[in-house]
């Protein structure tokens, strides 16, 4: 291998992808916000998405997805929230191991 290149993480404040047509734009699908989990979830989203456009049908609810779910969340608020869900996952403290999605993982009694 010669190079390597990885695009940058993107976050919401939900920790929950956007996917859906856009209200303003006719026949404009939106599929963002990794919250790093692209790979493992990028073909599933990007099978609906392609459905989406196609106009074909699809039994996956994308309700929790909708791409208008933050209207009321000012750029300050959104990117604060953003920060917030990243953290959760990466916090500042040097060897403490971020707890996924909020979620307290119970420790071995070793």
């Amino acid at each position: 291998m010669r190079e390597r290149a990885s695009g940058l993480p993107t976050w919401t404040p939900d920790g929950r992808h956007i996917l859906g047509p856009a209200a303003e734009i006719d026949g404009y699908v939106v599929l963002a916000g990794c919250n790093e989990c692209g790979v493992t979830h990028g073909p599933g989203l990007a099978r609906i998405a392609a459905d989406l456009v196609l106009g074909l049908p699809n039994d996956a609810d994308i309700g929790p997805y909708r791409v208008d779910r933050f209207p009321r969340l000012s750029d300050e608020r959104l990117q604060l929230e953003a920060e917030r869900q990243y953290l959760a996952r990466h916090p500042k403290e040097l060897g403490k191991a971020p707890e996924p999605f909020g979620i307290t993982i119970p420790r071995s009694s070793r």
